[in-house]
């Protein structure tokens, strides 16, 4: 049984974290199937957009404690070794140029809480938690939880997040610009399928390109992203998927 399980089907790859057993804790083996997933899936012409949800009760409860070793030399080196080949997935998703929704049905602890809201679009059922577990644990952060959580919610509120290790409900994390929508936990998976259809029916470049442009705004000066802008619209808009749109819209069809 693999730790992650990929299925495609109508432009969409759906992974499944694969360790309901173990609370889908982030051990060697699940780190490195999520990077060959993510991997294969980025790379599928088939595929317009990932979908990335869990099996059982918990979406992931983290780093997996029993796969940390118990000497301190060997827990110094097996963590490090974990959390970097985790953040070969983190990278990923931030670079790839196709969409990612998260579907996020459980808890989610530690570092499976950044990968979590890490999706472009994250759909949470109301009996989901955010649970940043390091200081609980005596732990930092990881996964890029201290680089993307003040992007997302600001600096000041990631910090008293992470110091402090407070849980959000669903409710709290959306009010908080970490979760997308939230809705009933038996919603969850027609909403995550509707949501998954619509993006598979865009325009691949488009959506790559609107993906780049959110990122980059993250560093470029005004001037120079609006330049950027305007040269991708006006790409765009001469591209065949954006002639027909705009045909289509002003017949009236």
């Amino acid at each position: 049984m693999s730790a992650v399980e990929t299925r495609i089907a109508e432009g969409v790859a759906w992974l499944t974290l694969n360790r309901p057993e173990a609370g889908n804790a982030i051990d060697m083996a699940l780190a490195e199937g999520l990077f060959a997933a993510l991997s294969a899936a980025s790379e599928d012409e088939a595929v317009r957009v990932i979908v990335l949800g869990a099996a059982g009760k918990l979406f992931c409860g983290g780093g997996d404690l029993s796969d940390f070793g118990t000497e301190p030399e060997e827990m110094r080196d097996r963590v490090g070794a974990i959390a970097r080949e985790l953040h070969r997935s983190m990278v990923l998703i931030d670079e790839m140029e196709k969409p990612l929704v998260t579907s996020v049905q459980g808890t989610a602890a530690g570092a499976g809480l950044v990968l979590a809201v890490s999706g472009d679009i994250v759909l949470a059922a109301e009996r989901a938690k955010f649970v940043p577990a390091y200081a609980a644990m005596n732990l930092t952060p990881d996964g890029g939880s201290s680089w993307l959580l003040p992007r997302l919610m600001g600096e000041r509120r990631a910090m008293e997040l992470l110091l402090t290790g407070q849980k959000l409900t669903a409710h709290e994390a959306a009010e908080a610009g970490l979760v997308t929508r939230v809705m009933a936990g038996e919603a969850l998976e027609d909403e995550t399928a509707r949501v998954a259809a619509a993006l598979a029916g865009g325009d691949p470049w488009a959506m790559a390109q609107t993906r780049r442009l959110v990122r980059a705004g993250r560093s470029a000066s005004l001037r120079a992203h609006l330049e950027d802008e305007a040269e991708h619209i006006g790409l765009a808009a001469a591209r065949p998927a954006g002639r027909a749109a705009i045909e289509t819209f002003l017949s009236g069809s």
